[in-house]
């Protein structure tokens, strides 16, 4: 259908999918669930598979997402020619199964489980282990032969920054009546993934600022003045437990309680759960703010990853045993 009628159609479509998402007050009903078989039987109609409970909780997860993936691939057929914003967000799955299906070679192992997209994948799974021939054609050819760790990491950077640059080059080529609600949406989450990256590496791996600055994502060849990786730079030179310094920057809001400043160290994962509850907030208001326009895909995408945050923090907490009531994010 043309672009009129599929962004009408598209609009009604998505309002009535997130009304029955496990969104905003809705995800409290994931909470509730006592074990994996109440937790599957809320989210899927199907009947509850017989198989143990530490498979049933990796079949939630890989069921949600491709679920998720399935709906997203109905919702851009019904353009004609979608946006490339909308393939480029569905993108993220085919850069993420690609560092999967390397990692199983590395590994000598079976081909993984990888999200399927159907007509919008390149990847030549069929040839799985031969990398060369998988990649072959796809802007993955690069990938033509088995990386040792070394070669892993710096290949995981190169897709991690054309993902980046993909995402960015997209937003900037749709039209620009519809350009600054999309660009304020997603270049915020990207900037602030990069400070959170930052401090993962501060945190878990002790780097310094200067080991951390070429590990940071960027869409251009200088760091320092890069829109998406620019922000992330002011924080090199903080001590991952000065909370005052911390405090007083623009990311004071991503910042895990300081009970006292002397055991106070910077949480990234209480920061990346702080920042995708800031991400779903925005994208919810966003949504029927611009309808008909290229951002309701976009916000429909974003809340969707948060609902498959929440089962997968469930999931997990159901399957250690621990008590899901002080999990919520």
């Amino acid at each position: 259908m043309d672009k009129e009628a599929a962004s009408s159609f598209v609009y009604a479509k998505a309002s009535g999918i997130l009304s029955r998402s496990f969104i905003g007050e809705r995800a409290n009903l994931l909470f509730e669930a006592k074990n994996l078989s109440q937790l599957w039987s809320a989210i899927f109609s199907e009947e509850v598979p017989l198989i143990p409970e530490n498979l049933l909780a990796d079949e939630i997860e890989k069921k949600s997402v491709q679920a998720f993936v399935d709906i997203f691939i109905k919702l851009i057929s019904c353009y004609d020619k979608p946006d490339k914003l909308f393939l480029s967000l569905l993108h993220e799955y085919e850069y993420a199964n690609i560092k999967q299906c390397v990692a199983s070679v590395m590994n000598k192992e079976a081909m993984p489980a990888v999200v399927e997209l159907g007509n919008y994948s390149g990847i030549k799974y069929q040839y799985y282990p031969d990398l060369q021939k998988m990649t072959n054609d796809t802007v993955f050819s690069f990938i033509n032969h088995i990386p040792d760790s070394k070669e892993y990491l710096e290949m995981c950077k190169k897709l991690d920054d054309m993902y980046i640059t993909e995402i960015y080059d997209a937003v900037n080529s749709i039209q620009l009546t519809e350009r600054s609600a999309c660009k304020k949406l997603l270049f915020k989450q990207l900037q602030l993934k990069n400070v959170i990256w930052a401090a993962r590496l501060m945190v878990f791996y002790g780097m310094t600022g200067e080991q951390i600055l070429p590990l940071l994502s960027c869409v251009s060849d200088n760091v320092l003045t890069d829109e998406i990786a620019s922000k992330a730079v002011k924080v090199l030179d903080l001590s991952p437990d000065d909370y005052q310094a911390w405090k007083k920057t623009e990311f004071s809001f991503l910042l895990n309680p300081c009970v006292t400043e002397v055991s106070w160290k910077i949480d990234p994962i209480w920061m990346e759960n702080v920042l995708n509850s800031y991400v779903a907030k925005n994208a919810k208001a966003m949504f029927h703010q611009y309808p008909f326009t290229a951002c309701v895909l976009i916000c429909f995408f974003l809340l969707k990853k948060q609902e498959l945050n929440y089962i997968r923090t469930v999931s997990e907490g159901l399957r250690l045993a621990a008590d899901i009531s002080e999990m919520k994010i």
